[in-house]
């Protein structure tokens, strides 16, 4: 087994309402931060994952980066 990446929840000070969720390859390492430690992502990427359930459409926002550094 290997690991391929990992994911970090974030919180933000803009979007409150849901978690934000990051994932970094597994390349970058393990991060260890301090609770509510200001942090960069590098080149963060966005994609959208709609699915259809009945007649309501659904979207995945996955946020990706290359790394997280503090700020």
């Amino acid at each position: 087994m290997a690991v391929i990446s990992r994911s970090y929840n974030l919180y933000s000070d803009v979007q409150r309402a849901d978690d934000i969720i990051v994932a970094l390859p597994a390349a970058s390492g393990e991060k260890n931060f301090e609770v509510e430690e200001k942090v960069k992502l590098i080149n963060p990427k966005i994609t959208a994952e709609g699915y259809k359930i009945g007649n309501r459409g659904f979207t995945n926002y996955i946020l990706s980066a290359d790394d997280m550094v503090k700020a």
